[in-house]
């Protein structure tokens, strides 16, 4: 194998230089890249306190796993950017790397240090409050006083020596007060 040493004179260095920028004008490129994702995200949020829930399981009694973003001064982000296209979470990690989801189209929202929880949907259900709701007359929808009026006949009439209690204190149908219950004091 032969090795060959080449020597770089400084009027070819001129030359090589003065021949990239030249290129560089001729492209209308000012020596910066901007960046175009091949695929770019609908949407990148930013600069946000993104915690992920990618770590283990607490312990039974509460404990946060090892690997969960938490110190002794408590629970700390774990990501600080989120890419979504097609309604799907395609990356979460740093606001630096996430520009390689950017493209012309995509949205970006600096939520400014805001808490995000990607793919957490909390439906709210309480419980025992659905099972309180259940075992009640189901007046969601009801746009009559006249229906309202037939379903509590209706569940009166099915559940014979039931004490209809006053729990509803109100029903508003189409902005007006329609049905008003006595809680029995």
């Amino acid at each position: 194998m032969h090795l060959r040493s080449s020597v770089i004179r400084p009027s070819s260095l001129r030359t090589g230089l003065g021949l990239f920028f030249a290129l560089l004008s001729i492209l209308g490129c000012d020596g910066t890249a901007e960046r175009t994702a091949t695929n770019p995200a609908d949407l990148v949020i930013t600069h946000g306190r993104v915690y992920t829930f990618a770590w283990g399981e607490p312990a039974a009694d509460g404990t946060p796993a090892a690997d969960a973003p938490r110190n002794g001064d408590g629970w700390h982000p774990d990501a600080e950017a989120v890419a979504i296209r097609d309604g799907l979470i395609v990356f979460v990690g740093g606001a630096e790397d996430a520009e390689a989801h950017v493209g012309p189209e995509t949205e970006i929202l600096d939520v400014g240090g805001a808490t995000v929880l990607p793919g957490l949907v909390d439906s709210h259900t309480h419980v025992a409050g659905l099972g309180e709701l259940a075992s009640r007359v189901n007046l969601i929808g009801v746009e009559t006083e006249e229906e309202a009026v037939a379903l509590v006949a209706e569940r009166a009439a099915s559940t014979p020596g039931a004490i209809l209690d006053g729990i509803i204190v109100a029903t508003i149908v189409a902005g007006k007060v329609v049905y008003r219950a006595s809680d029995g004091s």
